[in-house]
């Protein structure tokens, strides 16, 4: 990660410098990368059910809306996908 934003934002070639290289790779050694946690649909399903609204209906509202959002990519993606469709029908229609 280093190697790449020094690459990309001082434009450094980090494979040049052979004894930051090995620096490197010794302290990487033992690196244990974190997980990131991923919630199952069941389980927001849950807590949008469950959850008290006296707590937690701020976060609730941002979830819903999260969720309404990805529900409109979805169907704009639909009708993009329905939109080439017709153009290709379209076009090999003309072509012929």
């Amino acid at each position: 990660m280093l190697k790449r934003m020094l690459l990309t934002k001082e434009n450094i070639d980090i494979k040049k410098f052979r004894l930051v290289n090995e620096f490197l790779k010794k302290k990487s050694k033992n690196y244990i990368s974190k997980k990131s946690l991923v919630l199952e649909v069941e389980q927001i399903k849950k807590f949008l059910r469950e959850a008290p609204n006296s707590t937690f209906l701020l976060i609730k509202v941002r979830v819903r809306g999260i969720l309404f959002i990805f529900r409109l990519q979805s169907v704009y993606f639909r009708l993009l996908l329905l939109w080439a469709s017709l153009e290709g029908v379209v076009a090999m229609n003309f072509i012929r």
